[in-house]
């Protein structure tokens, strides 16, 4: 129930901030911008967002642990999709998007989910040897630059900024030590460096 609550919440805040964020443009732009803002953008994604909510939600969690890996290779491959010739686009020199038709998805959102389903499942499996480095923080570093190296073919900071923050607490809650952590954090930070220079 509580995460229920914090759930709702933050979909009404999101409402509410791009609503707001959205005045000035319904007004420069009159009927059209509105139609596409409140019928594609809050109806259908909210819509669809609840709908997703609801299924998920009734959804056990030793089946999303019992098929973490297919989750997570399907979430690569669709994210890998960006650059293949008319199925992905680019726009402001970035590779993002797919483009179904009726339809274009941002495939690093769902790289996001299906490696956090991943990452908990294997957290679960590993228990003790969460802290140790040969057999928790190796495995787990490679994993972030395997996604890392995707992502910032793309480029998309953002979605890796993300996936290392939530992966790197989830690792701390599983188990992992605080060294670990910072050297993680120590190495994002080095990384966006680079990418920056």
């Amino acid at each position: 129930m509580f995460f229920l609550v914090i759930t709702c919440t933050l979909v009404l805040a999101g409402f509410f901030a791009l609503s707001s964020a959205s005045i000035g443009l319904i007004t420069r732009e009159g009927e059209n911008i509105m139609q596409n803002i409140v019928l594609k953008q809050l109806l259908m994604g909210g819509g669809l967002g609840l709908l997703l909510f609801y299924i998920f939600y009734k959804i056990h969690y030793s089946i999303w642990k019992k098929y973490a890996l297919p989750i997570l290779i399907f979430s690569i491959f669709l994210t890998l999709l960006v650059f293949a010739p008319k199925i992905g686009f680019s726009y402001g020199g970035a590779s993002r998007w797919l483009d179904l038709g009726f339809i274009s998805i941002q495939p690093a959102e769902i790289l996001k989910f299906g490696f956090v389903v991943y990452l908990a499942s294997w957290l679960a499996s590993q228990k003790s040897n969460v802290s140790s480095f040969q057999f928790g923080f190796l495995p787990f570093l490679i994993m972030i630059v395997v996604l890392s190296s995707i992502l910032v073919m793309q480029p998309d900071m953002g979605t890796l900024g993300v996936i290392i923050i939530t992966s790197g607490l989830l690792f701390f809650i599983g188990g992992g030590k605080p060294a670990q952590i910072s050297l993680l954090f120590v190495l994002a930070v080095a990384l966006v460096g680079v990418m920056a220079y």
